[in-house]
């Protein structure tokens, strides 16, 4: 595991920023990440996500812990049913962290995300808005997310898992690429990430 772990990675079963949400990696897609803090202050991450058959996906993780020392660790989720535009929305169930080696821990949750297609840019952009709940080691919290459609290519960013409030900006110059400039209490993270579609 530690093996795929280390190729790097995308979405953490399907997340918006950390939060999941209640969409899913297309099956037969894979994604690739990298996040790394500006200035230094927290770990990067090397990141893999698979969309696993119609109803699952799985991202795994690999966390750079200073000194050359790195720690791997998997999110799983079942999707029950995808985001339907203006209909109903998509709802997903799962755990991050399964292996518990994170700052939080294991955290299981629940997320709803609804596809308004009111807010939409020409029909095909539309606002995400997620919900959802986690239950953790150490506390359980709601969390709320928000993806807005800015321009063609560029999406804002923001939610808040019940600890921390975190903002950004998502650029897609190209089908598959994507950027990141993240802000959170702590610290101002940058990502790079592709999907590849078999």
């Amino acid at each position: 595991m530690l093996g795929l772990v280390s190729l790097a990675g995308w979405a953490r079963a399907e997340r918006l920023i950390e939060i999941p949400t209640g969409t899913k990696i297309p099956f037969g897609a894979v994604r690739f990440e990298r996040v790394q803090p500006l200035g230094g202050g927290r770990e990067g991450e090397s990141l893999l996500g698979l969309g696993i058959g119609l109803s699952f996906d799985t991202e795994l993780r690999l966390v750079d812990r200073g000194g050359g020392r790195q720690i791997g660790t998997f999110d799983f989720a079942y999707n029950y049913v995808t985001p339907f535009m203006g209909l109903t929305p998509g709802i997903s169930f799962g755990v991050q962290d399964a292996l518990s080696r994170s700052e939080r821990g294991r955290r299981y949750f629940a997320a709803l995300t609804y596809r308004d297609p009111a807010q939409a840019i020409g029909g095909e952009l539309p606002l995400d808005l997620t919900l959802g709940f986690f239950y953790g080691r150490d506390r359980s919290t709601p969390f709320i997310g928000v993806s807005m459609p800015f321009a063609e290519p560029m999406r804002l960013l923001m939610e808040h898992d019940g600890l921390e409030l975190r903002a950004g900006v998502e650029l897609r110059p190209l089908p598959g690429l994507r950027g990141r400039v993240i802000f959170s209490d702590r610290s101002v993270l940058t990502s790079l990430g592709y999907m590849l579609r078999f």
